[in-house]
């Protein structure tokens, strides 16, 4: 499914109707009003040479898939930083599929790296479930200017997770980790898109630095945290990120409540989807290495 359409002037009507939100109140998700979450959301991605951008997203209190999380807000000024700075995490060139996008903060700021000073991610697609959800996920796509398409995948659904696993480079999810119950479906779908996509690119992953990898950012107290984090070290090498951008950090008063983590397929994994004749030689995964502060 390509981006859905928005009216001509939303985009001007978006980015006009709020002033930026300060990076010093980033984090929203402690107070109580509602009204916090209905009209636009702005952030301000901060690139080389002083260059800008803004990205406002619409929201909607109405469904908890309309409105911007914190955790996508961390996960966008962090791997930004990944961007401008030498790093194994930059996204240039790399496709990327994000599941769960919500209404799309996250894929939206990655279409603005190479506005920034740095070379622009590869094809990025944004996914949703439900159809009004991806009709609000492609207006904000469109008043963005576009440069994400938006799809339909299902994480309950194999042929849905099937058709979105195209050869992608990276995998990427925000704070959708809210109940338990969901766990296996996610990291199976995830499991399910690496493999398809090491079958679709075996010769280029075995040579390549960096291989299909998964970056999955989570609010440590959501219901279904723990459980998905259980499940993801059973099938990959899941390594906690410790550094962040210097003014976007997980604590909230001074206790952690973000958190983003690589995952890499393990080689027995590998070896067991896909033979020994495409599995590489060790292990891959960010083991011990720390983002630039």
């Amino acid at each position: 499914m390509s981006a859905l359409s928005a009216p001509p002037s939303l985009g001007a009507f978006l980015l006009s109707r709020s002033p930026p939100t300060p990076s010093s109140t980033w984090i929203r998700e402690m107070t109580k009003d509602v009204a916090a979450y209905s009209g636009v959301y702005n952030t301000v991605l901060k690139g080389k040479g002083g260059k800008e951008v803004k990205v406002a997203i619409e929201e909607d209190y109405s469904s908890i898939s309309k409105r911007v999380w914190d955790c996508s807000v961390l996960m966008s000024h962090q791997l930004l930083h990944c961007h401008l700075n030498p790093s194994p995490l930059s996204l240039a060139s790399r496709s990327v599929l994000d599941v769960g996008s919500g209404c799309g903060l996250l894929p939206i700021c990655l279409s603005k790296f190479g506005q920034l000073g740095a070379k622009e991610c590869g094809h990025l697609v944004a996914t949703e479930y439900q159809d009004g959800i991806l009709e609000h996920l492609g207006g904000n796509v469109a008043a963005n200017g576009g440069g994400v398409e938006v799809r339909h995948l299902d994480w309950f659904d194999p042929k849905s997770v099937f058709d979105a696993a195209a050869e992608v480079d990276t995998v990427m999810m925000s704070d959708c980790t809210l109940d338990p119950s969901e766990s296996p479906a996610i990291v199976t779908a995830f499991e399910e898109i690496v493999v398809a996509s090491w079958k679709g690119k075996a010769a280029a992953a075995e040579s390549s630095g960096r291989r299909t990898d998964v970056l999955v950012g989570v609010c440590v107290e959501r219901a279904g945290t723990v459980s998905f984090l259980s499940l993801a070290r059973e099938r990959f090498l899941v390594t906690k990120l410790e550094s962040f951008h210097p003014e976007y950090r997980p604590e909230l008063n001074g206790k952690e409540r973000y958190a983003v983590y690589h995952m890499a397929l393990s080689k027995k994994v590998l070896r067991e989807r896909l033979g020994e004749e495409v599995t590489p030689e060790g292990e891959y995964s960010l083991e011990g290495y720390e983002l630039l502060d």
